[in-house]
């Protein structure tokens, strides 16, 4: 999948890919879900990686149009 070798390269996983998409909304408020253990270490991942940065969210914009 494009998305998960593009965010691959900095250790971000699609799940922190989209909280970090999310967060960035004005208009929406990310509410994680997990089944496993692995997803919540990973939306708990997603807070110490920080925000995405304007570059790693323009190749997400490219990859989605």
């Amino acid at each position: 999948m494009v998305l998960t070798r593009t965010l691959g390269r900095s250790g971000i996983t699609i799940g922190a890919m989209g909280l970090g998409c999310w967060a960035r909304s004005s208009q929406h408020i990310p509410i994680p879900g997990f089944r496993t253990v692995n997803q919540v270490e990973d939306n708990c991942g997603a807070l110490e990686k920080g925000p995405l940065t304007e570059l790693q969210m323009q190749e997400i914009n490219q990859i989605l149009q």
